[in-house]
């Protein structure tokens, strides 16, 4: 099975635009003109067929995990006169997901 996927292009290396030679402004100063890549017609992007299995690795390189390896927590100890309780929630410091609510690994 495939997916129809927009890529970044090759030719332009998603820039859109190359290089078309140098060319002087009407103050006379030299600068470079650009013009649209031929293979993307200037958008950067190609279509492309993918497996599911390369789509994945395209979408883990895209969207890496976070580890969640630093944490701080938010909260405390509550005593009303009859019962305790708690409503300490831990975080993770690099994403902001919350940490009590990851399904059990």
């Amino acid at each position: 099975m495939k997916v129809y996927i927009l890529a970044q292009c090759e030719h332009c290396e998603g820039q859109a635009h190359l290089p078309a030679g140098q060319a002087e402004d009407y103050k006379g100063e030299k600068y470079t003109r650009h013009q649209p890549c031929s293979m993307c017609n200037g958008c950067g992007n190609q279509p492309k067929w993918v497996s599911l299995v390369e789509l994945e690795t395209l979408l883990k390189e895209a969207f890496p995990v976070c580890p969640h390896q630093k944490s701080y927590f938010t909260g405390g100890h509550h005593y009303n006169g009859q019962q305790y309780w708690d409503d300490i929630t831990e975080w993770c410091s690099d994403c902001g997901v919350n940490l009590d609510r990851l399904p059990n690994e």
